[in-house]
C-alpha cells in the first residue's frame, strides 16, 4: 500500500501550480435560506502536518473522501445544495468535469452526483480572498493547543470575522 501512495504522489505531483483562469469578482458572504444548509468545506496542508508529504496541485483523495462524506451527510440530512464553494480551481474543473477514470476523478464523479442528487447543485471556484471566514476558522481550530475548544470562544471568533468578510 505504501509503494503504491509513493506512486500516486510521483505521478500527481506537479512542479509549479497552474493559475486559476477565471473571472474574479467580489463575492460577500450571504446568509443561506431558511431550508438550505451552507455547507463550508476546505482542506489546509502544513508540512508539519501532513504524514504522507505534500502533493503539490493534485487532487488529493482523502480530501476529497472528506468532502463526499459532508455532501452524503448534507443530502441525508435533507438539506438542499445549490452551491459548493472551493478556492481550488482544479478541484472544482475535475469536479464539474463528469468524467476520467483516474481515481481522484471517480471520486468526483461521485461528489457530483451527490451534489446533484442533493439539489441540483454546482460547484463553484471561490478565491481564497474571498472566503477569509472559512480560513480562518480553519486557522484558528489548528492553533488551538488542546482537543477541547470551549464553543463560545469558536463562536465569537467565527462572528468576528464573518462580520469582517460581509463589509469588506
Amino acid at each position: 500500500m505504501g509503494n503504491l501512495l509513493f506512486e500516486f504522489q510521483q505521478v500527481h505531483t506537479i512542479s509549479e501550480p497552474r493559475l486559476p483562469q477565471t473571472n474574479k469578482h467580489h463575492l460577500k458572504w450571504e446568509k443561506p435560506n431558511s431550508v438550505e444548509l451552507k455547507l463550508n468545506v476546505d482542506a489546509t496542508c502544513f508540512a508539519e502536518y501532513c504524514v504522507i508529504g505534500r502533493i503539490l496541485g493534485a487532487f488529493d483523495p482523502l480530501m476529497a473522501e472528506l468532502q463526499a462524506m459532508g455532501l452524503q451527510f448534507a443530502k441525508d440530512s435533507s438539506q438542499i445544495i445549490n452551491i459548493m464553494k472551493s478556492d481550488y480551481y482544479d478541484v472544482v474543473n475535475t469536479v464539474n468535469s463528469h468524467g476520467g477514470r483516474s481515481p481522484s476523478h471517480l471520486i468526483a464523479n461521485d461528489i457530483g452526483s451527490l451534489l446533484r442528487d442533493a439539489g441540483d447543485g454546482t460547484c463553484r471556484f471561490f478565491p481564497l480572498s474571498r472566503n477569509r471566514a472559512t480560513y480562518s476558522l480553519a486557522r484558528f481550530v489548528i492553533s488551538c493547543n488542546s482537543d477541547y475548544v470551549r464553543s463560545h470562544e469558536t463562536l465569537a471568533c467565527i462572528a468576528t470575522v464573518v462580520a469582517s468578510d460581509s463589509l469588506s
